[in-house]
């Protein structure tokens, strides 16, 4: 499975740093979780249309489950997508 980051909102990347608007961070809808693995999603689409779900899983110690329950979050509000391959 793979991810695709839909709301980027206001992203700018440049060699080392990523900027994003103030209103993508406060979204009173996005829980803390959700907020920080968008602002990992963010940084990585920059590079790739699609990020594969183990690269996601990787990159914490949070359990496969908890990942996904995160990434459900996400999705239902429109943030990402999820693409089966």
């Amino acid at each position: 499975m793979y991810i695709r980051v839909l709301n980027q909102g206001e992203v700018i990347h440049n060699q080392q740093h990523m900027y994003v608007h103030n209103d993508l961070i406060s979204d009173s809808k996005l829980s803390l979780e959700a907020k920080g693995l968008l602002m990992f999603l963010l940084s990585k689409s920059k590079d790739k249309s699609f990020i594969k779900i183990d690269e996601i899983l990787d990159a914490s110690p949070d359990s496969e489950e908890e990942t996904r329950k995160i990434l459900k979050e996400l999705e239902e509000l429109k943030y990402i997508q999820s693409v089966f391959s």
